[in-house]
């Protein structure tokens, strides 16, 4: 792909250097996710026209909070004083390291990029107003390779011949999961799906 060259100047200057680092915070099996989800976020922003170095280290280091030990994500949260998240993220620990990614990625990896930290900050349930870097990233972590649910091959195509359809799509997936499983949807969620005319 046309820009492999500068996403590897990238990845070696940057990333490498910390790479140990996003090891220990994540098991094997996340740290591929986390892999996959960067290779996949950083082939659809070539194919969108935007920058492969911020779409990779976005879907590098989006998980980066999500296996901390529970009593240090507590103590990390009740001093959590940024943007994304409401008291709905806070009411749920399965979300809490969206804004705990924010302080990790800019703590322990020196991210300083607010488009990056806010992709973060938002990965799992959207916003009502998607950047592009929130929407590759959504749809890129929903829809990898390893993902093993049947429709992220589906939606992998649709993301690469249109990002935006596959934005809609897991938007859709999503609630209908939530529903099934009786589970309240977020309010960004129910606010992405209201903007993209999806009836909940």
């Amino acid at each position: 792909m046309a820009g492999t060259r500068t996403l590897n100047s990238f990845f070696y200057r940057i990333f490498l250097h910390h790479q140990h680092k996003l090891k220990i915070y994540l098991s094997p099996r996340r740290f591929q996710h986390a892999l996959a989800c960067a290779q996949l976020a950083a082939e659809l922003a070539e194919n969108s026209g935007f920058s492969t170095n911020r779409a990779y280290v976005a879907g590098l280091l989006h998980d980066c909070a999500r296996e901390l030990p529970e009593k240090k994500a507590k103590r990390l949260l009740a001093h959590y004083k940024g943007k994304h998240c409401p008291s709905a993220t806070r009411a749920n620990p399965k979300l809490w390291h969206m804004p705990l990614g924010i302080v990790i990625a800019k703590k322990d990896f020196s991210i300083q990029d607010s488009m990056i930290l806010r992709a973060i900050g938002v990965h799992s349930v959207g916003a009502a107003r998607m950047t592009m870097l929130d929407t590759i990233l959504y749809v890129a972590d929903y829809s990898e390779p390893l993902r093993k649910h049947a429709s992220a091959p589906r939606i992998r195509r649709l993301a690469k011949k249109n990002l935006f359809a596959a934005l809609r799509q897991v938007t859709v997936d999503k609630c209908a999961y939530l529903k099934k499983k009786g589970l309240s949807q977020h309010p960004n969620s129910l606010a992405l799906a209201k903007r993209l005319k999806i009836k909940v």
